[in-house]
């Protein structure tokens, strides 16, 4: 009869590789949760940054509007002191995002699909972040 040799790990070595594998869990669950926390509270900055910049220094008023084919404009002139980098149009139709920059005291006519119940919100950036001053959405209605 053959007799194997049997012999199970070491009650030491066990207890090693336990303790082991715990502080290397605990460790990388540590190092993620770090970094997420850090994420959120970078981007809540950038939030609150953007939501005073866009209270303060941001402003449009709407000069004129044309709703004649083939078309449809509406001239922005930006009131306030920061530059704007786009505008979102909303209207029945649904919401669009056009990238146009206009600076400080300038205007500049923007095509649009429709001027019906139509509502422009302008968007900054912030840190490299695009910021939606919804406080400052303007709505077209003499046109």
């Amino acid at each position: 009869m053959i007799r194997l040799n049997k012999k199970g790990i070491s009650p030491l070595i066990a207890t090693v590789l336990l303790i082991g594998s715990t502080i290397v869990i605990a460790s990388l669950l540590i190092l993620w949760w770090s970094g997420t926390v850090k994420d959120t509270i970078q981007k809540e900055g950038i939030a609150n940054k953007g939501k005073t910049l866009c209270l303060g220094e941001v402003g449009i008023d709407v000069v004129s509007c044309n709703d004649e084919l083939p078309q449809r404009t509406v001239t922005v002139m930006n009131t306030g002191s920061a530059p704007i980098t786009a505008f979102r149009f909303v209207t029945d139709s649904g919401t669009t995002t056009r990238e146009d920059e206009i600076k400080p005291s300038k205007q500049k006519s923007l095509n649009v699909d429709s001027t019906d119940n139509l509502k422009i919100i302008p968007v900054v950036v912030v840190e490299g972040y695009p910021v939606t001053c919804s406080e400052k959405l303007v709505e077209v209605t003499n046109c």
